[in-house]
């Protein structure tokens, strides 16, 4: 059920006094001047709430996509208005109460007409990892006299989950590249060829077979040898608090990532196995977020 909310501005405070006065004046003198012009008074407040009411209705929001954002950076949400009754709909504003700064992020706009969406990036800040539980979002309108301030909620902005802040004070370890241990040459260990995946290592891909038109393939190795699996545990940041070691994990998360490099990650009662790819460092990364906080 929509709930709609009226209240009156200041200016709208001022034109019940001076209504209220008249009323006063009207019934003590019994002035049928006055009396006449409270009735017309009151009819335009009574137009003026009926014409607010059409204003904020006959169209709708929809959510277009959210990023993934890690804690420090701004959410932004892709909100799109369209117009379904095919009339016009002026001086509109979007507004959403932020709950960390306890201020009203506003967003005015003058015009919504049906074959035209309005859209309109909205971003919240974010401060901590975790599910992050945004406001609804409001639609409101003082047209057309200014007298009273209309408003309803438009789209409830789903939860969301922040990503740690991916911040190391401590150097990758030595053999996240995997190149000191086994330095072996491609040609005495290649056991063959496949076809390339997202999160690949880019140093394995054959361009010889891209450039015969067979595809981009990587190369593959028998059993430890190339670049081997790592493992990124939780045990072995001991030295450090609770949320740096979180920290420390999701940013070897994102240099994996960046390297190619396949990896697996043990965190307390939980352990990934290594791969590669968007879903492993998804998988990781939302891990990491909805680790609790410390006790």
């Amino acid at each position: 059920m929509i709930q709609w909310r009226i209240k009156p501005t200041a200016a709208g405070i001022g034109y019940l006094v001076m209504l209220l006065v008249l009323m006063l004046i009207a019934v003590n003198y019994s002035n049928n001047l006055i009396f006449t012009l409270c009735f017309l008074l009151t009819a335009t407040l009574l137009l003026s709430v009926w014409l607010s009411v059409r204003n904020l209705w006959g169209f709708s929001a929809k959510q277009v996509r959210v990023r993934p954002v890690h804690a420090g950076q701004d959410l932004e949400f892709e909100i799109a208005l369209n117009e379904h009754s095919g009339q016009h709909h002026l001086y509109l504003t979007l507004s959403c109460k932020d709950k960390q700064s306890d201020k009203a992020l506003l967003k005015p706009f003058y015009h919504l007409r049906s074959g035209h969406p309005y859209e309109w990036i909205y971003q919240q800040p974010t401060q901590r990892r975790g599910i992050h539980n945004p406001q609804s979002l409001n639609v409101d309108t003082v047209w057309p006299l200014g007298l009273f301030k209309l408003s309803r909620p438009l789209i409830d902005l789903p939860e969301v989950l922040v990503y740690p802040q991916a911040k190391s004070a401590h150097s990758v370890p030595e053999n996240m590249s995997g190149q000191a241990a086994h330095a072996h040459t491609e040609a005495e260990e290649l056991a063959g060829l496949r076809t390339y995946q997202p999160g690949d290592n880019l140093r394995r891909i054959n361009w010889r077979s891209l450039s015969k038109g067979q595809g981009l393939q990587v190369k593959e190795f028998d059993g430890a040898d190339g670049d081997p699996a790592i493992w990124l545990r939780w045990q072995d940041l001991n030295m450090i608090d609770y949320e740096a070691r979180i920290r420390t994990l999701c940013h070897w998360v994102l240099e994996c990532q960046q390297r190619g490099q396949e990896f697996g990650l043990v965190l307390p009662g939980i352990e990934l196995t290594p791969q590669r790819g968007g879903h492993h460092i998804s998988a990781c990364l939302k891990q990491l977020a909805l680790m609790p906080g410390e006790s």
